[in-house]
């Protein structure tokens, strides 16, 4: 009876460890599970926000690309342009260059013409003082043209009184003494000419180099003009155009075409009048 009760008490204490530990390790594997399942969702939201990034880093990381992108194609086309602006630069440069090779050359065939022509001075002198006295003569008969016509105005008033008076008086001829008749028909071309015209300081065109673009005149230091002038070109009563002083000797001058144009109209021994 002991040995019985004995053992059933050892087989109960033994199924009482048992269901322990059986509830034990059914626990500690429920604890692992649940600290499992925690683990997983901690790893599935890390990697969920790891995609999130992944996708803003790749998004960044495409713009960046376009931009780079971009950024080369300004560069190509800055670089287009630079190497445009560079050969403009160097095209201008040259031309340049040529342009002021070409007026050196023409200045020193200017200083060589005006020094040739200062040599030539006392015969220029001569023809000056004649043509000064042709101006002082043409004044004169600019002189006698006013008287002729003051007396005209006179006789055409007392032709027009007698003809008031008597319509049925035939009036004769008035005739005009040759020599007046001259001095008028002198005085008339020399007005109509243009040379007793006082609107400004006249000239003449001695040499003309079309090559250059200018012309050589006889006005100088001593008719008292200045670089910067402009004067206005007659052929005959036919304005021309402007040329414009750019150089200035003691009896002559050097004077550039106002627009291309002139050059092909203007002649040696054409008038030219100083503008106001």
């Amino acid at each position: 009876m002991n040995k019985k009760g004995g053992a059933s008490v050892f087989l109960l204490i033994l199924v009482t460890v048992i269901a322990l530990g059986l509830a034990g390790g059914s626990y500690y594997f429920y604890y692992l599970l649940q600290k499992e399942q925690q683990a997983k969702v901690s790893l599935q939201q890390q990697l969920e926000e790891t995609k999130v990034e992944a996708a803003k880093a790749k998004a960044q990381y495409e713009e960046t690309l376009r931009a780079l992108d971009d950024s080369r194609k300004n560069a190509a086309i800055l670089e287009a342009s630079l190497r445009q602006a560079k050969d403009a630069v160097d095209t201008a440069t040259l031309e340049l260059s040529k342009a002021k090779d070409a007026n050196k050359q023409a200045f020193v065939q200017i200083d060589q013409l005006l020094a040739q022509l200062d040599q030539q001075k006392k015969s220029k002198s001569e023809i000056e003082k004649m043509f000064s006295q042709s101006q002082d003569e043409m004044s004169k008969m600019g002189a006698q043209l006013k008287d002729l016509q003051s007396k005209k105005q006179v006789l055409e008033a007392k032709v027009k009184e007698l003809e008031d008076r008597s319509q049925k008086v035939e009036l004769g001829k008035i005739v005009v003494s040759p020599e007046s008749s001259i001095a008028l028909e002198s005085t008339s071309s020399m007005a109509s000419s243009g040379m007793g015209s006082s609107s400004g300081l006249q000239g003449k065109v001695l040499v003309i180099n079309k090559d250059y673009n200018f012309v050589v005149t006889n006005l100088g230091k001593k008719d008292g003009i200045n670089v910067g002038d402009v004067f206005s070109v007659y052929h005959g009563e036919n304005y021309v155009g402007d040329v414009k002083i750019e150089k200035i000797h003691d009896s002559m001058s050097a004077a550039g075409f106002v627009s291309t144009d002139v050059k092909d109209k203007v002649n040696e021994g054409d008038k030219v009048v100083q503008k106001r």
